[in-house]
Protein backbone atom coordinates (compact mmCIF):
# COMPACT_ATOMS: atom_id res chain seq x y z
CA UNK A 1 0.00 0.00 0.00
CA UNK A 2 1.38 3.40 -0.95
CA UNK A 3 1.48 6.18 1.61
CA UNK A 4 1.51 9.80 0.50
CA UNK A 5 2.89 12.51 2.71
CA UNK A 6 0.32 15.30 2.84
CA UNK A 7 3.13 17.86 2.84
CA UNK A 8 5.20 16.91 -0.19
CA UNK A 9 3.84 13.97 -2.20
CA UNK A 10 6.34 11.87 -4.06
CA UNK A 11 6.23 8.89 -6.42
CA UNK A 12 2.69 9.84 -7.49
CA UNK A 13 2.93 7.71 -10.64
CA UNK A 14 2.74 4.66 -8.36
CA UNK A 15 -0.33 5.81 -6.42
CA UNK A 16 -3.55 3.95 -7.23
CA UNK A 17 -7.15 4.00 -5.96
CA UNK A 18 -7.30 2.12 -2.66
CA UNK A 19 -3.98 3.52 -1.44
CA UNK A 20 -3.79 5.70 1.66
CA UNK A 21 -2.89 9.38 1.90
CA UNK A 22 -1.38 10.50 5.20
CA UNK A 23 -1.39 14.10 6.46
CA UNK A 24 1.27 14.96 9.03
CA UNK A 25 1.15 17.65 11.69
CA UNK A 26 4.59 18.94 10.69
CA UNK A 27 7.35 18.44 8.18
CA UNK A 28 9.20 16.19 10.60
CA UNK A 29 6.52 13.54 10.06
CA UNK A 30 6.38 12.88 13.78
CA UNK A 31 2.61 13.04 14.21
CA UNK A 32 -0.05 11.73 11.84
CA UNK A 33 -3.09 14.04 11.91
CA UNK A 34 -5.33 12.58 9.23
CA UNK A 35 -5.62 9.62 6.87
CA UNK A 36 -7.80 9.14 3.80
CA UNK A 37 -8.26 6.63 0.99
CA UNK A 38 -7.52 7.52 -2.64
CA UNK A 39 -10.62 6.79 -4.71
CA UNK A 40 -9.71 8.43 -8.03
CA UNK A 41 -6.53 9.28 -9.92
CA UNK A 42 -6.61 11.61 -12.91
CA UNK A 43 -4.15 13.68 -14.90
CA UNK A 44 -4.31 17.40 -14.06
CA UNK A 45 -3.36 19.10 -17.33
CA UNK A 46 -3.04 22.51 -15.63
CA UNK A 47 0.00 21.44 -13.66
CA UNK A 48 1.07 18.38 -15.69
CA UNK A 49 0.80 16.10 -12.67
CA UNK A 50 -1.64 13.70 -11.07
CA UNK A 51 -4.66 14.84 -9.05
CA UNK A 52 -6.40 12.60 -6.54
CA UNK A 53 -9.89 12.37 -5.05
CA UNK A 54 -9.92 11.18 -1.47
CA UNK A 55 -12.58 9.90 0.90
CA UNK A 56 -11.99 10.50 4.59
CA UNK A 57 -13.86 11.07 7.82
CA UNK A 58 -13.45 14.47 9.43
CA UNK A 59 -13.70 14.20 13.21
CA UNK A 60 -17.24 13.53 14.43
CA UNK A 61 -18.67 14.61 11.06
CA UNK A 62 -19.51 12.52 8.00
CA UNK A 63 -17.19 11.06 5.40
CA UNK A 64 -16.19 13.58 2.73
CA UNK A 65 -15.02 13.33 -0.86
CA UNK A 66 -12.31 15.91 -1.48
CA UNK A 67 -9.13 16.66 -3.42
CA UNK A 68 -5.91 15.63 -1.74
CA UNK A 69 -5.05 19.27 -1.01
CA UNK A 70 -8.43 20.21 0.44
CA UNK A 71 -8.40 19.38 4.13
CA UNK A 72 -8.77 21.65 7.15
CA UNK A 73 -5.34 22.84 8.27
CA UNK A 74 -5.90 21.19 11.69
CA UNK A 75 -5.77 17.80 9.91
CA UNK A 76 -2.35 18.43 8.44
CA UNK A 77 -0.54 20.66 6.02
CA UNK A 78 -1.75 20.83 2.46
CA UNK A 79 0.20 19.28 -0.37
CA UNK A 80 2.33 21.71 -2.33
Amino acid sequence: MTLLNGIAPSFTDDVMPGDLIVYYANEGREEVNHVGTIIEKRKDIKVADWAFRVISKWGPMCEYLHCEKDVPIVYGKKCV
